[in-house]
C-alpha cells in the first residue's frame, strides 16, 4: 500500500532534547524527520481507529490482532515503512524531492 500524507498546516520537526522555558539550551529543527517520526504517527492513527480506548496500550492490553499489527510500546509490529521518502503533487501526481547529496560542490562561475 502506498500512503501520502499531506499536511493541513505547517509541520514543525525537531530533535529529541526537552524544550521548556528557562532551560538553557534551544531546539534545533530537524528535516526532513526521521522515519520513525512518522512510523509513531501511523501507528497511532491505527490504534486510534481500530481500539478508540487506547489509553490501556501502554500497559499491552490491546486486542492481539492489534498488537501483531502495530506492536506494543516497546516492540514492533508488522507494519513497516519502505521506500519513505518527502514528495509534493503538483497536478494530481506525486513527485519525490530528492536532497542534494552533502559532497557535491557548485563551483563558481568566472567573474567575466
Amino acid at each position: 500500500m502506498k500512503i501520502f500524507i499531506e499536511p493541513n498546516d505547517v509541520l514543525m520537526f525537531r530533535d529529541g532534547k526537552p524544550f521548556s522555558g528557562g532551560d538553557d539550551h534551544y531546539a534545533r529543527g530537524a528535516f526532513p524527520p526521521s522515519p520513525s517520526t512518522f512510523y509513531g504517527a501511523l501507528r497511532s492513527k491505527i490504534l486510534s481507529e481500530k481500539y478508540p480506548q487506547y489509553e490501556s496500550f501502554k500497559d499491552g492490553n490491546v486486542p492481539g490482532n492489534i498488537k501483531k499489527e502495530i506492536g506494543t510500546p516497546s516492540e514492533h509490529g508488522s507494519l513497516t515503512l519502505n521506500n519513505f521518502l518527502i514528495a509534493r503533487r503538483i497536478d494530481g501526481a506525486i513527485h519525490p524531492i530528492f536532497p542534494v547529496p552533502e559532497d557535491v560542490v557548485k563551483i563558481g562561475s568566472s567573474p567575466n
